[in-house]
């Protein structure tokens, strides 16, 4: 059987409705940004290229601004709806096993994050951020979500410098808006430039 689009399309062409000036007038306007979006990017991306070293000088260039305001922890965390459950990832993780770790992350979909005071339920906060800093597998801990088990990969002390691991992604994504904003505008003058003197040789001739 056609999919749900084909059959909606083929009643929208016998119904006569691709006659109509107002829906040409939006097919071509799709049509219009479709191809200059597609040729925008492709004129980007064949035109940007963020080396791991233009990566690295932004980052010792920029270093400051890199400074954690707050403590920090780095950790995963799974969280179950049953307290047996909690109970039992606990006791995995204590197992220290590798393969069996691996399992259950990926049972769980869990992967490490960097969290703060205040990105987490209070209940979670005060043990995480309380006056020593947390360590090894915590948990369960019950709070309107559910029951939480934590395992503490890293404490990162207020002051100190997040690393280029940790902030790769952020400058990567920075470094490209900002050539791409370059780039996007010297384009839009030159084919500002090209398509007026085109014009112009047209309505002279």
């Amino acid at each position: 059987l056609p999919d749900q689009k084909s059959l909606l399309y083929k009643a929208a062409i016998e119904s006569g409705l691709q006659n109509e000036a107002s829906v040409e007038g939006l097919v071509n306007d799709y049509r219009e940004n479709l191809y200059g979006n597609l040729f925008l990017e492709h004129y980007l991306s064949s035109r940007i290229a963020l080396t791991m070293d233009k990566i690295r000088e932004h980052y010792i260039a920029n270093r400051a601004s890199y400074l954690r305001r707050s403590n920090q922890v780095r950790l995963i965390q799974f969280l179950t709806q049953n307290e047996v459950s909690a109970i039992k990832i606990k006791r995995t993780l204590l197992q220290y096993d590798a393969e069996k770790r691996l399992s259950l992350l990926r049972k769980h979909g869990v992967s490490p994050v960097t969290v703060s005071p205040g990105d987490l339920p209070q209940t979670l906060d005060l043990l995480l951020f309380g006056s020593s800093p947390a360590r090894g597998v915590l948990g369960p801990e019950k709070t309107s979500f559910g029951y939480h088990v934590l395992e503490i990969l890293d404490f990162f002390p207020e002051g100190s410098f997040r690393g280029l691991d940790e902030v790769y992604d952020e400058i990567s994504q920075k470094l490209y808006r900002s050539h791409r904003t370059v780039l996007y505008d010297r384009l839009l003058d030159s084919l500002a430039t090209e398509y007026s003197i085109a014009a112009n040789k047209k309505g002279g001739a």
